[in-house]
């Protein structure tokens, strides 16, 4: 029987990539999404209702799944009240493994919201997978063009430090193999 994988953020840039680089894995994907599917379309059947604010949309998003995808949607920030307790009931549902989006220092960084997330994960039981990418590498065509283009320099937060860009479907390969690693140890 193929695993069950929960992917939150999937209408987003990377969990577009993690939904395709999923696409061809023996698993059956579902999709959590907190929004409601427009009129006049159709929803597809593996979209279920998840809303990290409402702790009863927890367990029926994730019950029967081995795997989540977890991504932490930027307008929320309290993890205590949020992204914690449903990894604590994806647990307690049977989740095996989570695969957490953080950000590049975030292990060294108390004030944002993804290291209340790493630190939950990393002193709880259970299997889990922490990503930090640097920088997407798809924004210097967005974020960052009005830098190039304007001033011939991109505007980044790294002080005097050195930066990686890196290709969002690299980001959702290893995220999409990220669980499948947990089902054969042997890779």
């Amino acid at each position: 029987m193929s695993p069950t994988i929960l992917v939150t953020g999937a209408s987003g840039n990377v969990g577009r990539e993690v939904l395709r680089s999923l696409k061809d894995k023996p698993a059956t994907i579902r999709i959590a999404s907190r929004s409601p599917v427009p009129l006049g379309e159709q929803q597809n059947p593996n979209t279920v209702y998840l809303d990290f604010e409402d702790p009863t949309t927890y367990y029926n998003a994730i019950a029967g799944c081995q795997s989540v995808f977890l991504l932490r949607p930027p307008a929320i920030s309290n993890m205590k009240a949020t992204l914690n307790p449903f990894i604590d009931t994806a647990r307690q549902a049977g989740v095996q493994q989570i695969v957490f989006l953080s950000v590049a220092g975030a292990d060294r960084n108390p004030i944002i919201p993804h290291y209340a997330v790493e630190q939950h994960l990393q002193t709880h039981p259970g299997n889990w997978t922490i990503l930090r990418p640097g920088f997407f590498a798809q924004n210097l065509g967005t974020a960052y063009r009005s830098d190039i283009r304007n001033d011939d320099r991109l505007y980044l937060p790294s002080g005097r430090g050195r930066v990686a860009f890196v290709d969002l479907r690299d980001v959702g390969q290893v995220a999409a193999d990220a669980p499948s690693l947990m089902e054969n140890p042997s890779r």
